[in-house]
């Protein structure tokens, strides 16, 4: 008779992992991936140009929209993705830097969702569609940071005079632009933007220091949002989720169970 403990034989002790749970948790964040993917293309269509009834943006809102209905489906992923893969090919060459991103990362996983059905003969399931798409929008999110850092480079932006971080930090008091209108801020605005833009690759690429540069990430995209660009904060909100540990979804139940019980 073996002597292992009951509770490890049926896969419910701590020093076993339930082999659903894996599964659970990248479909879980398949999910929340999703979620914010749909809410970032609504704010980037509602924030430039309001709601166009007569465009091909008009199919990406209502697309998302119906995602947000069950962020879990991978078919209106799918829809959605193609929707805005149309309307944005439909912009070229007029589109922004970010919106080629989301172009290049829904041309990329159409094929792959399209390859891997044809293959199985079945609509891949949210967790596998996770766990191959991560890798991408990892990678992906740390080349725009470091091209966005070398990008900066540039006499232009290193010019208080004329350098964008001169009207976007004198947004971020939003409520009364008066606060900050000295010169003060200026200079270190533009240096700041290249440290983090310089740190963030590094960071996220190293799983170590992944959770620092999600920190550390959230709070520039949340001051950038407040300068007023709304839509890529947004998306990288989305991509952050590819960084994320994959028993996170565990985490977070355990921790909210256990305070429910301690307040019980």
């Amino acid at each position: 008779m073996s002597g292992a403990r009951p509770d490890r034989q049926l896969g419910r002790g701590p020093g076993v992992v339930d082999p659903a749970r894996p599964r659970a948790d990248a479909g879980w964040l398949f999910g929340l991936f999703n979620t914010l993917f749909a809410v970032s293309l609504i704010l980037h269509q509602l924030w430039w140009n309001g709601f166009e009834v007569r465009t091909a943006h008009a199919l990406v809102v209502l697309a998302a929209g119906w995602v947000l209905q069950a962020p879990g489906s991978v078919g209106r992923f799918a829809a959605m993705i193609a929707a805005e893969v149309v309307a944005v090919s439909l912009d070229m060459p007029f589109a922004g830097s970010h919106t080629l991103l989301v172009l290049i990362f829904g041309g990329c996983a159409l094929v792959h969702l399209g390859w891997t059905a044809l293959r199985a003969r079945s609509v891949p399931t949210p967790e596998s569609v996770f766990n191959d798409l991560a890798p991408f929008l990892r990678a992906a999110l740390i080349v725009v940071y470091a091209t966005a850092a070398l990008a900066k480079m540039n006499t232009s932006f290193l010019d208080p005079a004329i350098s964008c971080a001169s009207s976007m930090s004198r947004q971020l008091a939003w409520f009364d632009p008066s606060l900050l209108d000295g010169s003060w801020r200026i200079e270190p605005a533009i240096w700041a933007t290249i440290a983090v833009e310089v740190a963030l690759p590094v960071l996220l690429a190293a799983r170590r220091t992944r959770i620092v540069g999600l920190v550390l990430g959230g709070g520039f995209h949340t001051v950038l949002a407040l300068a007023g660009n709304v839509p890529f904060s947004a998306l990288a909100f989305a991509f952050y989720v590819a960084f994320l540990p994959l028993d996170t979804p565990e985490r977070v139940h355990a921790r909210w169970q256990g305070r429910c019980v301690g307040s019980s």
